[in-house]
This record gives structure tokens, C-alpha cells and sequence, in this order.
């Protein structure tokens, strides 16, 4: 479309809408937003324009892959292929019990959210036997 084609287009539709407008308000009704709306459809449905809509289809083909809940063991393998030994069952509950979220924000990327827990020293496997004093019964005293 030429930028020509779409300032007529939107020359028509202005026209449209304000004589929607007129007959609505000669009939000593209020022209709302909603009314707006309709007229607008009213014009692309006359004028045999469609609008373009994005559907689950278009999304699923354009590449935007959706999240997928990772298993234990690919969350253990991925903390080993990046040298930090992850116990992949507490990731996973740790974030199920969440759903799956970040604050307020959907996870997008567990393997970022792995790297995260990495940088942070969070989950990791203890691979030293503990100490004396964290062994201690302190019920005992």
C-alpha cells in the first residue's frame, strides 16, 4: 500500500466516523467509544478491508517457542555442562511451587534462571561432609 492508498483510506474512515457521529447525536444519543468502535468495523466490513490478526497459529510459525518446564535430570545435566552441581528436584519444586514464576514475570529461560542460582551460590549439591558444628544436636542443651 502506497502512502498515498492509506491517507485516502484514512480520509474515509475519518469521513465515516464523523458522519456516524452526526447521525448518532441527531438522534440525541451519545457517540461512545464503543460506538466508535463499531462504526470502524461497520466501514472495514463495507469497504472489504479485513484487519490483520495474530492467532496461535502465525505466533507458533513466526518461532516464538513457548515455555517448557524442564525435568530434574535436564536441569541437573545442564548444572553439570556448566561446572556447578545442581540438585535438578529442588530447582524444579522450588519453581513449581511458584508457577513457574519470577517475582511477578512468567519464567521465559530455566537455563538462566539455572546460571541465576549459579551466581548466586543458591541449590548447590554439598559434595563436602559438614562440619562438626553444623552436625551438632542443639535439642540436647
Amino acid at each position: 500500500m502506497t502512502t498515498k492508498q492509506a491517507a485516502e483510506l484514512a480520509h474515509d474512515i475519518t469521513t465515516y466516523l464523523v458522519l456516524a457521529k452526526a447521525e448518532t447525536l441527531e438522534r440525541g444519543g451519545r457517540f461512545t467509544a464503543g460506538d466508535m468502535k463499531i462504526a470502524a468495523m461497520s466501514w472495514l466490513l463495507e469497504s472489504g478491508l479485513t484487519i490483520p490478526t495474530k492467532d496461535r497459529k502465525s505466533r507458533e510459525s513466526s518461532g516464538t517457542a513457548r515455555f517448557a518446564h524442564p525435568t530434574p535430570d535436564e536441569v541437573e545435566a545442564y548444572g553439570e555442562s556448566i561446572d556447578y552441581p545442581l540438585d535438578g528436584a529442588n530447582f524444579c519444586n522450588s519453581y513449581a511451587a511458584k508457577g513457574w514464576m519470577i517475582g511477578k514475570v512468567k519464567m521465559k529461560s530455566w537455563r538462566h534462571a539455572v546460571a541465576n542460582w549459579k551466581s548466586n551460590g543458591w541449590g548447590k549439591l554439598l559434595t563436602q561432609p559438614k562440619t562438626e558444628t553444623e552436625n551438632r544436636d542443639y535439642t540436647k542443651l
